[in-house]
């Protein structure tokens, strides 16, 4: 998948662009698929230009026209088979919203319309060679302020950076393509894409530079610079950092960061789906993570944490997103996977006080940022746009993965999510895949975890409702109402949550920790015990997904900036 990621020097997260298909023209596009690209293009940074011929190979069905857009300020010269020129023209050129779900930047393409030949029109598969040429001169806003995902191509001296919503190639929206690229760029320059490097050498003060992904994708990522290059082999892997100068002392903590990533994800899910890993260097401030390898703004790759959590989670992706794809018509489950599997997991293997920090966190921004009125079900998540969509859309999801972990065991948790793997790897694949394997694997029916967490809003909010201890002839009974409560719209339509809920009781020399199922909006337990318990506490580390009391949340910016009915009052002298 062609994870492009939005970050904030606090936290780094991956998200996914999801084009949305303009209503015109859009049955037609859809009865044909890309398969491949065979892309030849050379750079002119100075000059901001391209041209190339892409050999795409299309999947039709049955039609007099095939159609696919492309860049609105390139000149397409010529479309046909290899033995022909076929008409075409190019039309209807429109804004495209490249991001609905997060902003409104727009990116400006074109519709091309082929005709087909009379004795074209009935195959099924088409090879057609494309050939164009044009200008790319946007620019980042800001070259030392995170790029935010504004930036959608750019050719320049200072670097090149070509993203699917771009268009810098022949496209037909949700297509599952192989790319090989042959790129030439002037002498000095580097460059990188997906898969494997084929081939390399210079001539006549130019550089020819050939990349191959045999497993389809969902775009390709062009990017080059003056880079310096270093690589390592391990296992069969090659892992690469194509740096500016300026960072070639951190090309050895960032290889061997990635030997290790790659290393613990291998064990856990299984083999590392591409022949490459690299890390790229920009000269504007990203966090985008790619098929094959993370590109990283200059000032972003200094920055100690990267390396420490932020470069596994790009490296996760890979697994999560870029080979097995979200089918986001049942909501987006790869962002909070990935954040589980990464940014959460490095704290519970760093300690656990840490992981039940990270996990009060998570019910904490919820609870902080998320409302009645703009609560959402996980079914809906797309990406990430703010703090409201990251709390429900990465932080929701990690706590689901971690209660259906605690729920089947460690064994049958990573054991289901490695079949899952290997089951939906080069497809897409939505929660109704992820619920049909582990109820495969653990012999369970889930229906009911995964329909009141990915398919309602909200969460749960856990009180104490009356205790009543009393000795008895062999120690202490302690009888304990449980409440739960949640918003009144959901109550007219769903039933309570059902709850694995942990609960310590802290007796005279020991604590005695329990798990109770709580499926009702009052719910009494019982526990029988040797003395009498000095306290009670209902889910002490965290291990649920709910709304926290009042005295759960410590003073925090998120609790002003969550507060719908916060006033802020300016100064009116400095």
């Amino acid at each position: 998948m062609s994870a492009r990621c939005l970050f904030n020097y606090a936290l780094f997260f991956i998200c996914i662009p999801f084009l949305t298909i303009p209503t015109v023209f859009a049955s037609e596009v859809h009865t044909s698929r890309i398969l491949s690209h065979d892309i030849g293009i050379e750079l002119y940074p100075k000059e901001h230009k391209l041209n190339a011929k892409d050999r795409i190979q299309v999947q039709c069905a049955d039609s007099e026209k095939i159609f696919f857009f492309i860049n609105d300020s390139f000149d397409v010269l010529s479309v046909g088979t290899p033995d022909r020129k076929l008409d075409f023209s190019a039309k209807n050129r429109m804004s495209w919203d490249i991001n609905s779900d997060r902003s409104q930047n727009f990116g400006d393409v074109q519709n091309v319309e082929v005709v087909l030949s009379p004795d074209l029109m009935h195959l099924t598969t088409i090879t057609l060679d494309v050939v164009y040429e044009g200008l790319i001169l946007s620019k980042p806003s800001s070259i030392k302020e995170e790029d935010v995902s504004e930036t959608v191509g750019i050719v320049d001296e200072r670097g090149v950076y070509l993203s699917p919503a771009c268009f810098w190639y022949p496209d037909v929206p949700d297509s599952l393509s192989t790319f090989k690229v042959k790129v030439i760029t002037p002498d000095g320059y580097e460059a990188v894409t997906q898969g494997k490097l084929v081939n390399k050498r210079l001539f006549d003060a130019k550089l020819y530079t050939t990349w191959e992904e045999k497993n389809v994708s969902e775009g390709c990522h062009l990017i080059a610079g003056k880079y310096m290059v270093k690589d390592i082999k391990v296992n069969g892997i090659n892992i690469y950092t194509y740096f500016f100068p300026e960072e070639q002392g951190l090309s050895e903590i960032y290889l061997s960061a990635a030997r290790r990533y790659l290393g613990m994800y291998q064990r856990l899910l299984g083999e590392y789906p591409y022949d490459k890993f690299a890390v790229v260097e920009n000269f504007f401030q990203t966090g985008y993570g790619m098929p094959s390898f993370t590109l990283l703004g200059n000032y972003v790759i200094k920055l100690p944490f990267i390396v420490e959590t932020s470069l596994g989670h790009e490296i996760l992706h890979n697994w999560w997103g870029n080979s097995v794809f979200v089918d986001e018509r049942g909501g987006n489950w790869c962002e909070g996977l990935t954040t589980y599997m990464a940014d959460y997991y490095y704290k519970e293997l760093a300690d656990k006080t840490s992981a039940q920090d990270y996990r009060r966190d998570i019910c904490r921004k919820y609870t902080n940022y998320v409302t009645e009125k703009n609560d959402f079900p996980l079914s809906s998540f797309i990406g990430r746009r703010d703090q409201v969509t990251q709390s429900v859309g990465y932080g929701k999801t990690a706590m689901v993965f971690h209660m259906l972990r605690r729920i089947v065991g460690d064994d049958l948790f990573f054991k289901s999510l490695r079949k899952f793997y290997k089951e939906k790897i080069w497809q897409s694949a939505g929660w109704t895949d992820i619920k049909n394997v582990f109820e495969s694997e653990c012999n369970m029916d889930l229906s009911w975890f995964f329909g009141q967490w990915i398919n309602r809003t909200g969460a749960p909010f856990i009180d104490f409702g009356g205790v009543n201890m009393r000795q008895v002839d062999d120690g202490w009974l302690t009888e304990l109402e449980i409440i739960q409560t949640y918003p009144k719209v959901q109550r007219e339509i769903d039933s309570p949550y059902r709850l694995h809920l942990p609960i310590i009781l802290e007796l005279q020399n020991e604590c005695d920790y329990k798990i109770v199922e709580v499926n009702e909006g009052s719910n009494v337990v019982s526990f029988k015990s040797k003395s009498k318990p000095a306290s009670i506490t209902l889910d002490p580390e965290y291990d649920v997904f709910r709304r926290l009391h009042i005295e759960e949340v410590p003073p925090s910016i998120d609790s002003v900036l969550g507060d719908s009915k916060g006033i802020i009052v300016y100064p009116t002298e400095c």
